[in-house]
């Protein structure tokens, strides 16, 4: 009967409840008493969906009742037959699931990335824009059952359809942790407060596999990348453009001395480093070898080999082993280039290296350091790994660990103003060389290419476990020496603690004096949030002088005005101010600047926890630096995922977000 109203439910074969939507693709019940329907449930691994057809007339009185079970393995095949075979149903399906976006919660999926004994889902939820909304996110796993689920919501916006800008929705993005045990579920979005507006989406295997292939994209360490061999052969120079370099006369032709410290240094791994100068592209430049290896006849014999059959490779022999350090102070002394080069013993250089740098000062003729990006290749030299693509220079970076390290080149002229370091930076010498030449110019350079491959053997550095605590202790402390050593030449207070893995430092700048640090909250409503916001500072806060104002703007709710009494009677540091006009962030974050009395301003949202005591003095002290204007803090969301952790500008066209 076409008054008639129609419901549908579903459950699983054993009786719980699944959600489900339809649609009348005939948008009425035909004269004959039919109509095409679709009816969307979620997606099971296996078992079966039973649907509930029931109609009523206008009386609320039942004329039928149908029961119809629908077992997955079928459903599946079915639907792959129909889009073979009858594909115009299935695109009608498409759009009518893609038409009705906005009549309820829909739900989209961004990646799955492993944690432990758990996976991370990251999604977003839009929904019609109600000011009321509140949305609750659970899960059921492959079967339809209710699965143990953490949900987090991340960030709730409004926003506006661009085909019509009349149509506001809001924008949910979360993250739901559950069982790695799983490989698929589904995940139903409802709105607390409007029990017709909710959505569901699935996740089956295929999704699964597609939503963690992207998520190791985005989230996966290049160094353990099983492609990035192929990769690299596929990017490096090869034969023809190698041809073409050799033809480049640059107006500028600097010479290059690149200094190898020798110690029993294996004869194929020698052979294998030399060669790697002798091809290179750009051909102005001197091998000097400096061998303390006073007992290894046959090494001794491939230096004199290989300096006899090339006047640009030049070496000396030592008496004695000098270290590392003083080691490669003798081969810089005898120098003749413009720039020298640091190359270890054992690694190798592509044969485009010395051209890429030869080019970037013609490019900028004032650079007086370069570094370029590196790799690591195998004891046999057949397989490249572990890219470190690595940032243009970043000081505060450097004093972390030695992030530069290959393929050091540093103008001549600069190097003689340094007196030459001594054995005590063994092990970290590169690390403390770069630091003294950081101290006297910013003229630093960066060549984004993987020039230096960096060998793992097992005398090598390379090979280290940074969470071995028996591997090059005094590398490691050598590392900090030279951090420490920096440091106090600039005139910097700072402690040099040991970072989160082996060869890493953390520097605590200590607080100079006790500066007034000017804290502003905007604020409007939000009591819960700004009290817990509020109640973290002060009851966390180790660093006391400060002062905490909030801004508010147009709040309505009574609570919010008895949480401004509260937070002002508990401390008098704390105090409220009124911005009466419209909001603009902007602007209700300058008038609290006004009334800020503080040497120090930092801006804060409402939303934001406490969660580390001395958090005031850590950014306070980097912001002393005079070489700093303004410091930023990680922030991580509820479920410990990083929400912000810096502000990444690719170009002038793609606006700034976060990193």
């Amino acid at each position: 009967n076409s008054n008639d109203q129609l419901s549908i439910a579903a459950k699983t074969k054993d009786g719980h409840q699944l959600p489900c939507y339809w649609h009348n693709m005939d948008e009425k019940i035909l004269e004959n008493g039919t109509c095409s329907l679709t009816v969307t449930t979620p997606l099971l691994v296996d078992g079966s969906v039973v649907l509930f057809f029931a109609t009523s007339n206008p009386n609320g009185n039942r004329r039928i009742e149908k029961r119809f079970e629908i077992p997955m393995s079928r459903a599946k095949w079915e639907s792959r037959l129909t889009y073979r075979l009858n594909s115009q149903t299935a695109f009608e399906m498409r759009d009518i699931e893609t038409g009705d976006a906005f009549e309820r919660i829909t739900l989209s999926f961004n990646n799955i990335i492993p944690d432990g004994n758990s996976f991370l889902l990251r999604g977003w939820l839009l929904l019609p824009f109600l000011d009321n909304s509140e949305v609750a996110i659970e899960a059921l796993d492959e079967t339809g059952h209710q699965m143990s689920a953490e949900v987090t919501m991340l960030s709730d916006y409004p926003n506006a359809s661009k085909t019509d800008p009349s149509f506001q929705y809001r924008e949910q993005h979360f993250t739901v942790r559950f069982p790695s045990t799983s490989h698929g579920l589904t995940l139903i979005a409802r709105d607390k407060n409007n029990a017709d507006l909710f959505g569901f989406r699935s996740v089956g295997s295929k999704l699964f596999a597609d939503l963690s292939a992207e998520g190791a994209r985005f989230w996966g360490n290049a160094a353990s990348d099983p492609n990035y061999d192929s990769y690299y052969r596929l990017m490096r120079a090869h034969a023809g453009t190698l041809a073409l370099q050799r033809r480049v006369h640059f107006k500028n032709a600097p010479l290059f001395s690149i200094v190898v410290p020798l110690f029993n240094t294996p004869i194929d791994f020698f052979i294998e480093m030399v060669k790697s100068v002798r091809v290179q592209s750009y051909q102005n430049w001197e091998l000097i070898l400096v061998n303390a290896s006073t007992e290894n006849e046959a090494l001794s014999n491939a230096v004199f080999s290989e300096a006899n059959q090339d006047d640009r490779i030049r070496f000396t022999k030592l008496q004695k082993n000098l270290g590392i350090t003083e080691n490669t102070n003798i081969g810089i002394a005898v120098c003749k280039g413009d720039f020298v080069c640091f190359l270890d013993h054992d690694d190798t250089l592509e044969p485009d290296c010395l051209f890429e740098y030869a080019k970037a000062l013609n490019q900028m003729p004032e650079i007086d350091l370069m570094y370029c990006d590196e790799d690591k290749v195998s004891e046999d030299g057949r397989y490249y790994f572990d890219p470190h693509f690595k940032t243009d220079f970043d000081i505060d970076l450097l004093r972390s660990h030695n992030y530069v390290c290959h393929f050091l080149c540093v103008r001549k002229a600069v190097l003689e103003e340094i007196a030459p370091p001594t054995a005590e930076f063994d092990g970290a010498q590169d690390h403390n060389l770069t630091l003294l030449v950081a101290e006297r110019t910013s003229r630093i350079n960066h060549i984004k290419k993987v020039l230096y491959h960096w060998r793992v053997s097992s005398n090598s550095t390379a090979s280290a476990n940074p969470k071995d605590k028996d591997v090059k202790d005094y590398a490691n402390d050598a590392g900090a020496l030279s951090i420490r050593r920096h440091l106090e030449r600039l005139g910097i207070t700072a402690v040099v603690e040991p970072g989160p893995v082996r060869f890493s430092h953390h520097v605590r700048y200590i607080v100079q004096g006790s500066p007034l640090v000017s804290i502003i909250i905007p604020n409007k409503d939000c009591a819960k949030l700004l009290e817990r916001c509020v109640d973290s500072i002060l009851s966390k806060t180790s660093y006391e002088n400060f002062e905490l104002i909030i801004v508010e703007n147009n709040s309505t709710e009574p609570e919010t005005e008895q949480c401004y009494e509260r937070l002002e009677t508990r401390d008098s540091r704390v105090s409220v101010i009124t911005w009466e006009n419209e909001f603009n962030y902007s602007k209700i974050t300058n008038f609290g600047v006004s009334s800020a009395k503080g040497e120090y301003l930092l801006l804060l949202n409402n939303d934001t926890e406490i969660i580390a005591p001395d958090w005031l003095e850590l950014m306070l002290g980097i912001c002393q630096r005079d070489d700093v204007g303004a410091v930023g803090a990680k922030l991580l969301f509820p479920n410990n995922t990083i929400q912000h952790a810096g502000v990444v500008v690719i170009n002038q066209e793609t606006p700034a977000h976060h990193a």
